[in-house]
C-alpha cells in the first residue's frame, strides 16, 4: 500500500490558478505605473500647499494649452479643415467649396 501523494494534487490546484490569473504581457509593468502615479501625486499636492498663488497664476495660460491641444489631438494633426472631400463630405460645407 502506498502513501497518498498529497504534493502531486497541491501541485495541480497551484497550475489552476495559475491559468484564471491573467497575464500581462509586454508593456511597463503595473508597479512602475504605481510609482509613476504617487509621484505625480505628490507633485500635485506639492504645488498645492505651498504654491498655490503660482498654480493661480498659471491656470489661465493652462486652459489656452489644453485648447491648443484638444484642438490638435481632435483633427488628427491639422489636416481636418477644408481639405480634399472624400466620399463621406460630398454635400458638406466643409469641402473648401462654398
Amino acid at each position: 500500500m502506498s502513501a497518498p501523494d498529497f504534493n502531486h494534487d497541491e501541485h495541480q490546484h497551484h497550475q489552476h490558478e495559475e491559468e484564471r490569473t491573467p497575464q500581462r504581457t509586454g508593456g511597463t509593468p503595473l508597479y512602475a505605473w504605481a510609482v509613476v502615479a504617487l509621484a505625480v501625486s505628490g507633485i500635485i499636492i506639492y504645488l498645492l500647499v505651498d504654491h498655490w498663488p503660482h498654480v493661480l497664476a498659471a491656470l489661465p495660460y493652462l486652459g489656452i494649452i489644453a485648447m491648443m491641444l484638444m484642438h490638435l489631438f481632435m483633427h488628427k494633426g491639422h489636416g481636418g479643415h477644408g481639405g480634399k472631400a472624400g466620399p463621406k463630405d460630398k454635400g458638406s460645407s466643409h469641402s473648401g467649396q462654398h
